[in-house]
């Protein structure tokens, strides 16, 4: 978690810094850095809240103050850096009239057709292609989103509760954020 709040001051990007959570000693650990906390009820702390209630909380709780945008920095993106937290915002602010969301994304490196579950017995069996004739110059270069940074505008957020959809941007990242 201190990764990510470290990033996000040293990226020079944000207003305010807000963590959210349920533990104490979080807090208590985090509260040297120059950020602000939400402490989560036990309801939004459970393994079934999603980000989105958490995030809706968040925002409900400083909805008195008019924000352009936000950015949900997961603290399970150790490798997300301060620039690339630049790079993001910049590329949000510069189609700000064009798209509500951003995501980052990365290369996928496989297509997804060469992908299969592996079965209960530990067999191949659901691996019925013909690895044999695979050439990648055949398949479309697939993308996944990385976790490492989400942005939207608050009010599209709260309307259609995710991140992802048509009104969306991408920051790719290739090998720098897994």
């Amino acid at each position: 978690m201190a990764y990510s709040i470290e990033a996000a001051l040293e990226s020079g990007e944000f207003e305010k810094i807000i963590v959210s959570t349920d533990s104490q000693e979080y807090i208590d650990l985090l509260s040297h850095y120059p950020i602000e906390f939400v402490k989560r009820s036990a309801e939004l702390a459970s393994d079934k809240a999603s980000s989105f209630v958490v995030i809706e909380d968040v925002l409900n709780k400083y909805q008195h103050i008019d924000f352009d945008y936000f950015a949900l920095l997961q603290p399970t993106s150790p490798l997300r850096t301060a620039q690339h937290i630049q790079e993001a915002n910049a590329k949000f602010e510069q189609h700000f009239d064009q798209f509500d969301f951003l995501v980052s994304v990365s290369d996928a490196h496989k297509p997804t057709t060469l992908t299969r579950e592996i079965d209960e017995d530990e067999s191949l069996k659901n691996f019925k292609l013909d690895y044999s004739n695979y050439a990648r110059q055949q398949y479309y270069s697939e993308y996944s989103p990385n976790g490492a940074i989400f942005s939207a505008k608050p009010q599209a957020y709260l309307k259609q509760k995710h991140f992802y959809g048509e009104n969306v941007s991408l920051i790719l990242w290739i090998k720098k954020c897994r």
